[in-house]
């Protein structure tokens, strides 16, 4: 009975220890040198609730707070929305290098929130060559079910796009 009980205490604490790990999943081009992006441009996110300005806003502020230079994102979205990206391929190495032109954008962050927010997805993309250096599904900390706000939000994004 002892040996029993001890499995399930181990097995307890081991799952108390996954609970408490991020259940973001971030996956990042590891050749990339995320290091050398430190203008990067946000556009407003696609957001259900409309508050995808605010995300991006405050993802830039954060940014800079962490001595990045985010760049103009009303210019980034409006060459996005004049080049839209292909299926297998993603947005073209034409709209990458008139956003590097127009804003001196090092990369560029592309998000959308779930319709209950418990969830932003996010890719990056590097202008230079056009290479998607990082991409991923980013959750509220801990056991929260949502995100709460768009600070949380930004928060949660620099948190995994700067690790």
């Amino acid at each position: 009975m002892k040996l029993r009980s001890r499995i399930a205490f181990v097995l307890g604490v081991l799952a108390l220890v996954g609970c408490a790990r991020s259940r973001s999943i971030i996956k990042r081009d590891d050749e990339a040198g995320f290091g050398g992006y430190r203008a990067i441009g946000v556009p407003a996110f696609v957001d259900p609730r409309g508050d995808g300005q605010k995300i991006a806003d405050a993802i830039n502020r954060d940014l800079a707070a962490l001595t990045y230079n985010p760049v103009d994102g009303k210019v980034v979205a409006k060459i996005l929305a004049q080049h839209k990206p292909s299926k297998d391929f993603g947005y073209s190495l034409e709209a990458l290098e008139l956003i590097r032109n127009q804003t001196s954008a090092d990369a560029v962050i592309i998000g959308r929130m779930s319709p209950n927010w418990d969830a932003a997805f996010i890719m990056m993309f590097e202008t230079n060559m056009g290479e998607q250096v990082l991409k991923g599904i980013i959750r509220p900390p801990g056991r929260k079910k949502a995100f709460k706000n768009p600070d949380e939000i930004a928060l949660a994004v620099v948190k995994a796009i700067t690790r």
